[in-house]
């Protein structure tokens, strides 16, 4: 049996998939529309589309390294803070009609995905071992509801607006990193971080020494046997 604590958690992360997929799938849904009509040229429509999946790539090992060194909740909190600048971002696109503004909001979009993508790690830290691969399981689910919700809020949200199409979508997009925030906050994980000790440098301190004098010795004559 899983405690109560564990149960929580596993369905706060499955409704934090479910939010950050969504607004993934509703910038994938509306982007390359979007770029068609701010591209200066044409043949450019689709560089939002790339500056989001360029963004996850170069986000995914770094935002590896914060969560480790500062924890997950930071870490998602700080994801989910890019995110907001992805809408704003978005938002201001829209209304001034700046296709570069577009690429950087797909550029936040990306790189707040990337750090997303950690909720399952994060459920496989906070489950036993017996209940590990359901938990991880579980969490994803809420991706298949971001695959309805995405794509139908974008449709939806697109004339909430009249005076500016998609600004409305945007508007949701910030709303979806509101309600993920709200659920961040309600994470009790384990601490996975740990702080650094002296003897943790020890190895790396005598293979510098070692180094260092062996460097030291090749400028030194060698002795003739007599």
């Amino acid at each position: 049996m899983t405690s109560p604590e564990v149960r929580r958690n596993v369905i706060v992360l499955s409704l934090c998939v479910a939010l950050s997929a969504s607004a993934m799938s509703l910038l994938f849904t509306v982007a390359a529309v979007i770029g068609y009509s701010l591209a200066p040229d044409k043949s450019l429509s689709t560089l939002p589309v790339s500056a989001t999946m360029i963004a996850m790539l170069i986000t995914t090992a770094p935002s590896a390294f914060m969560m480790k060194k500062y924890g997950r909740r930071i870490g998602f909190s700080v994801g989910c803070m890019i995110g907001m600048c992805g809408a704003f971002c978005g938002i201001g696109a829209v209304y001034w009609g700046n296709f570069w503004l577009m690429c950087g909001a797909g550029a936040f979009i990306g790189s707040a995905n990337a750090i997303a993508m950690q909720y399952r790690f994060a459920a496989a830290e906070a489950a036993p071992p017996e209940f590990r691969s359901r938990a991880i399981s579980l969490t994803m689910l809420g991706g298949v509801l971001a695959a309805f919700i995405g794509p139908n809020l974008a449709s939806h949200a697109r004339n909430w607006i009249d005076t500016v199409p998609f600004m409305g979508t945007f508007a949701a997009l910030f709303g979806l990193q509101l309600l993920l925030m709200l659920a961040i906050s309600q994470l009790r994980l384990p601490a996975t971080h740990k702080k650094s000790t002296p003897n943790q440098h020890a190895p790396l301190v005598r293979f510098c020494g070692s180094l260092v004098l062996s460097l030291r010795s090749l400028g030194r004559p060698l002795a003739m046997p007599s």
